[in-house]
């Protein structure tokens, strides 16, 4: 990961980090109560954070945006770490909490396209069938780079369920690629 790179994840337990002598992390955990049609409303009409927030395994995925230049998302974690740390947690806590999240992700979709680290996020892979586009795309991306590129597309169609033409055609459309 580099200085400014954010991830989020549903799952999140432990986290190690290996590699860096001192690294500076914030570790933010919110509670986001929305039911599923209302959290659209929490982070605007997005399918790939929607996605990620509806999976109903346990498994740990998440979305590592990069790229990110300008201070705005930083400013709103700045502001949760603030309420986070307050010592009376009345019954307005969750909502700030929840609406400066839903702030941070709306912010993160603005050309999202160009902030996710498609080969380094962990898409909710096997699902990708009825997944939004950029869910899709993630997780192809993610099983290529598992797999360092040395898979065949019937291997690929298999994983993912589908048939060895359909995928071909799903990643032209998808990643602009012809396999």
């Amino acid at each position: 990961m580099d200085q400014y790179d954010i991830v989020i994840s549903k799952h999140f337990q432990n986290v190690k980090v290996i590699g860096q002598t001192n690294p500076v992390i914030r570790w933010y955990a919110v509670e986001l109560k929305y039911p599923a049609p209302l959290n659209q409303y929490l982070v605007a009409d997005n399918a790939l954070i929607h996605d990620l927030m509806n999976i109903k395994n346990q498994k740990v995925n998440y979305i590592v945006f990069r790229n990110l230049d300008n201070q705005i998302c930083h400013s709103y974690l700045n502001s949760l770490e603030l309420i986070i740390n307050q010592s009376d947690h009345d019954q307005y806590f969750t909502f700030q909490a929840q609406g400066i999240t839903g702030l941070l992700f709306t912010e993160l979709l603005h050309k999202h396209r160009e902030k996710i680290g498609k080969s380094v996020s962990r898409f909710p892979s096997n699902d990708v069938k009825y997944a939004s586009r950029d869910s899709q795309s993630g997780a192809i991306m993610t099983y290529l780079a598992v797999n360092n590129g040395n898979v065949t597309l019937q291997q690929m169609a298999d994983h993912f369920g589908y048939q060895k033409n359909y995928l071909s055609r799903l990643c032209k459309k998808l990643l602009r690629l012809s396999i």
